[in-house]
């Protein structure tokens, strides 16, 4: 029996709503007809709205608290880290990385270089990318053929002069479309930081047509759904859920009863109805009653009436980051 193929996109800092088939404000068609054919994962949280953090644990299924990655600098994922491609890769499967991966710093090297740790994680073919910020220093095979056009000094002076002057200022780039890739900033917990979007299509979604699932889903749940999908299994200790059982239809029971995402130790988790996030002391400092207002635009949190609520969702918060322990690094 033939394999299936794999094709997976992942847009940098795309919002839950920024697509025509959920926010209906943007003119999405391609990624519109993919979700009239797939599964739609409406209410997908990033396990934290921070670049390399979100990455290692899209790689690995493991949350920052297991990671001990908070933010963008210095870190290097380990050349032997499970990850979930290397599972695919050895299944028979091909693998090939076109874009941005942030699994190692960043920093003025040429990414060409570190190529070597990519092959490690699992991935055969490399073409990989820094992101805006980064590409103003960093060598790639983009910035070669910028710089074989001779658009990247260019690039290089605009980019300066933004963050010199007025870098929240919306103005063309310098490069020409085709060669511009990947919008820059978010750190919250608010749905604009935390809500992202999340489809999946295969042969059978798309013979049933386009379906839009209202459970709760985190971005890491996408490795072991890729994995189930061609037959394997995942056999490292991880936290990631399968999505196929609610792509199927299979199950009655929602994917996850709750979603948290972690910003540099502070957690927030979001359920059927209720969203919460503490501090580093414990402390509830945002509560949202999504029912009711799915734009949380009324912060709840210290207000006597939810009292109970705050307490419950912080119980369930540490839970969640109780159960979620590794065993062994």
């Amino acid at each position: 029996m033939t394999q299936p193929n794999i094709l997976f996109f992942m847009t940098d800092q795309q919002r839950a709503d920024a697509l025509g088939c959920s926010g209906g404000w943007l003119k999405t068609p391609n990624l519109d007809r993919i979700a009239g054919e797939g599964v739609r994962f409406s209410r997908c949280v990033t396990t934290t709205p921070i670049c390399v953090p979100a990455r290692v644990t899209l790689a690995t299924g493991r949350y920052p608290h297991n990671n001990a990655v908070w933010n963008n600098l210095q870190y290097t994922l380990p050349e032997d880290a499970s990850t979930w491609m290397r599972v695919i890769r050895d299944l028979g499967y091909r693998t090939s990385l076109f874009g941005k991966t942030h699994l190692h710093p960043h920093g003025k090297v040429d990414l060409r270089e570190r190529e070597y740790l990519l092959h490690a994680y699992g991935l055969d073919d490399v073409n990989e990318i820094g992101g805006p910020r980064a590409s103003a220093n960093v060598g790639s095979h983009m910035t070669a053929i910028w710089e074989e056009k001779g658009l990247l000094e260019a690039y290089r002076a605009d980019f300066k002069e933004r963050f010199d002057n007025k870098p929240h200022v919306v103005r063309p780039s310098v490069l020409p479309l085709e060669h511009y890739w990947g919008l820059i900033y978010k750190m919250n917990f608010l749905a604009g930081a935390v809500s992202v979007p999340l489809i999946v299509r295969t042969p059978e979604t798309a013979a049933n047509g386009g379906r839009v699932d209202d459970a709760l889903a985190e971005n890491c749940d996408l490795g072991p759904t890729l994995v189930e999908l061609v037959g394997g299994e995942i056999e490292y200790q991880q936290f990631a859920k399968s999505l196929v059982p609610a792509m199927n239809g299979g199950s009655t029971a929602p994917h996850r009863e709750d979603a948290i995402s972690e910003i540099q130790g502070e957690v927030m988790l979001a359920d059927a109805r209720w969203k919460a996030a503490i501090n580093s002391d414990g402390q509830v400092y945002l509560l949202f009653d999504l029912e009711n207002d799915p734009d949380e635009t009324r912060n709840l949190a210290g207000l006597p009436d939810y009292r109970d609520e705050e307490d419950r969702l912080r119980l369930r918060i540490l839970e969640r980051i109780a159960q979620s322990q590794l065993s062994a690094p």
